[in-house]
C-alpha cells in the first residue's frame, strides 16, 4: 500500500476545520471565546501554569466542538430519519461540549476574574487616551457579533 504525504493529511485536517468553521456558529462562538481568551492572557502576561491551563481549554473545548460535528454528521449519514438513539448520541456530544465549555469559563474566572479591577482601568485610560481605540473595540464587536450569525440556514435536530 503506498503511503501518502503527511501533507495531504495535514490538508484534510485543515479542510475539515473550516468546513466546520463555515456551517457551525457555535464552533465560530467558541473561536471568538478563545480568541478574547487568549488576548486576554497576553494583555495580562499570565504565568505559565495560567497559559497552560488556559490553553488546555481552548484545546479541549474546540476539539470537543469538530468532534460533536462529526458526530452529528455521521448519525445524519447513517440516520436520516428521527430516531431516539440519534437524539442520544447527539445530546451526548452535545453535553461533552457544554461540559468543557463551562469548566473553560470557570477556569477564565479563575484566571481573570481577580484581574478585572486592572482591566477596568486599563480599558477606561486606553478609550480616554485614544479615541481610535474605542472606534477599534468597536470594530472588534462587530467582527465577534458577526460570527454568531449563521452563515448557513438549515439542518435537522434529532
Amino acid at each position: 500500500m503506498a503511503t501518502r504525504p503527511l501533507f495531504l493529511s495535514f490538508r484534510d485536517a485543515g479542510a475539515g476545520i473550516a468546513s466546520i468553521w463555515l456551517s457551525e456558529r457555535n464552533f465560530r462562538v467558541h473561536i471568538v471565546a478563545a480568541a478574547a481568551a487568549l488576548w486576554l492572557g497576553w494583555a495580562f502576561e499570565l504565568l505559565v501554569w495560567e497559559w497552560l491551563a488556559l490553553l488546555l481549554m481552548v484545546v479541549v473545548t474546540l476539539s470537543l466542538e469538530l468532534l460533536n460535528s462529526a458526530l452529528e454528521a455521521l448519525t445524519d449519514l447513517y440516520q436520516p430519519d428521527v430516531h431516539p438513539l440519534a437524539r442520544r448520541a447527539k445530546n451526548a456530544a452535545a453535553g461533552a461540549v457544554l461540559l468543557s465549555a463551562a469548566v473553560a469559563v470557570a477556569v477564565a474566572a479563575l484566571t481573570f476574574g481577580p484581574r478585572l479591577p486592572q482591566a477596568v482601568a486599563l480599558l477606561a485610560a486606553a478609550l480616554v487616551s485614544a479615541p481610535q481605540a474605542l472606534a477599534a473595540a468597536g470594530i472588534a464587536g462587530l467582527i465577534a457579533a458577526s460570527c454568531a450569525v449563521p452563515l448557513r440556514r438549515g439542518g435537522r435536530a434529532h
